[in-house]
């Protein structure tokens, strides 16, 4: 049995976030989230998760597969940093970027 860890890539799923459609009349709130769809869209627009697709593949087809295959830019780092962390750490570590202060 392997485990594959993705990092994020573009898909149909959440391959680009969409920016709202209405104004939510708050200025610190429209900052960021224009803020959070600005870094999404620049860390995941092309990536390819065939890169994912293959890494299964070869998973299922090796010989000898690795329990663990690491796909996409540091993914590996960020699954070290989650072991270091508790739940509510990670929690907050992901959300930062939805709760900036001007």
């Amino acid at each position: 049995m392997s485990i594959v860890s993705p990092g994020v890539f573009q898909t149909g799923v959440g391959g680009e976030l969409w920016e709202p459609t209405r104004d939510s009349e708050e200025p610190a709130y429209r900052e960021a989230v224009a803020d959070v769809v600005a870094d999404w869209n620049r860390i995941v627009v092309g990536r390819d998760p065939d890169l994912v697709a293959e890494a299964i593949q070869q998973c299922l087809t090796g010989e000898d597969p690795p329990a663990r295959v690491f796909v996409g830019r540091n993914c590996e780092r960020g699954a070290a940093k989650r072991r270091e962390l508790s739940d509510d750490e990670w929690a907050r570590l992901l959300l930062r970027p939805l709760f900036r202060r001007p």
